[in-house]
């Protein structure tokens, strides 16, 4: 599934075909890690990393626009694992708040060791 999205073979991450990176989210506390990848100005992908054991079921971060972004990919789908938790929301609204230098934000849930990729 990473590679599908990498390649954008069903469409919905061109965004990952650019060479723009912006980490701007860094709390090494909690171990969690945010960037963005984009092609084209306003065309944004935002993958959020849990590199901890601890869970967070409110984790507030930047996105690059209000609105809806939908999770692409969650890394703790039972599909990959029975073992996992299956946690993650099918959409996330950003709000208008701007945060880690970016001009809106938005809630996610992570698991232990969670990788979430959102686009629009």
């Amino acid at each position: 599934d990473m590679l599908r999205l990498r390649r954008n073979l069903d469409g919905s991450s061109a965004e990952l075909l650019g060479g723009n990176v912006n980490v701007f989210h860094v709390n090494a506390g909690a171990h969690v890690l945010a960037w963005q990848r984009w092609n084209n100005p306003g065309d944004d992908v935002v993958a959020v990393a849990n590199f901890s054991g601890a869970s967070f079921a409110q984790y507030n971060v930047g996105l690059p626009g209000a609105g809806l972004w939908h999770v692409r990919l969650s890394s703790d789908d039972t599909k990959y694992s029975p073992d996992f938790g299956n946690v993650a929301e099918p959409d996330v609204t950003a709000s208008t708040t701007g945060i880690d230098g970016l001009p809106a934000s938005g809630t996610v849930a992570l698991a232990p060791y969670h990788l979430l990729i959102l686009s629009r």
